[in-house]
């Protein structure tokens, strides 16, 4: 995982160690806001080198840092609601996360909290929801499910599988006490309860792609 930190951005030192770690690496995920100092196209230009090694790149961000890195490729994004509205504009989810498929994502995952997780993929649009309204402290269920679906990827499990283990981890980082957390038992138990179902009709991937409003915020073109 590519985490930016706060200070200067050193682009040429950040690089040649980011490309040292591509050779060895499976995936890459590159999660978080940026930080003053870096560029908004900074995701674009790691995603842009994973793709040059051909490792798949998971890119979690949102608004003009997401749609830069959009362009370059990412096997998947993982928005949720509120980050996709700010990212494609006020339409439905599954209409959002095209959109960005359309800008460039090759599959696109959007939380939805308690409710699951919508995806668009090259091999169809799933939603996925949990067994239960897991109640609890929600920090970090983000990157449970993040993390799910990247070992997903690397693994190549086919889309309903890998959906139902992300939101089961997620579900259970939620129940967990401490804060990013979670129970081996309670993801074990959730795990077979997770409902995957394709979403229907398919329609056509959107044309129109977002682009950055006139004030620099998102807006769908």
């Amino acid at each position: 995982m590519v985490n930016l930190k706060p200070g200067p951005f050193r682009a040429g030192s950040l690089t040649v160690r980011y490309r040292r770690l591509l050779r060895t690496a499976r995936a890459v995920v590159l999660s978080g806001s940026l930080p003053l100092g870096v560029p908004p196209d900074a995701y674009g230009q790691l995603v842009a080198l994973a793709v040059e090694a051909r490792v798949p790149a998971v890119l979690d961000a949102e608004g003009p840092a997401l749609l830069a890195g959009l362009a370059a490729g990412p096997a998947l994004i993982k928005p949720n609601a509120a980050e996709l509205a700010a990212t494609a504009g006020p339409v439905d989810p599954l209409t959002g996360a095209r959109l960005l498929r359309a800008a460039g994502a090759r599959a696109v995952v959007v939380s939805l909290g308690p409710g699951g997780l919508l995806a668009s993929t090259p091999e169809g649009d799933w939603r996925a929801r949990p067994p239960e309204d897991a109640r609890g402290n929600p920090t970090g269920a983000g990157d449970s499910a993040v993390a799910a679906l990247t070992a997903g990827l690397v693994a190549g499990t086919p889309w309903p599988e890998r959906l139902a283990e992300a939101v089961a981890l997620s579900a259970a980082t939620v129940l967990a006490p401490l804060a990013g957390s979670f129970d081996p038992a309670d993801r074990s138990r959730l795990r077979p309860l997770v409902r995957v179902e394709p979403v229907h009709p398919p329609g056509p991937t959107p044309t129109r792609t977002p682009s950055p409003g006139p004030e620099g915020g998102p807006h769908p073109a």
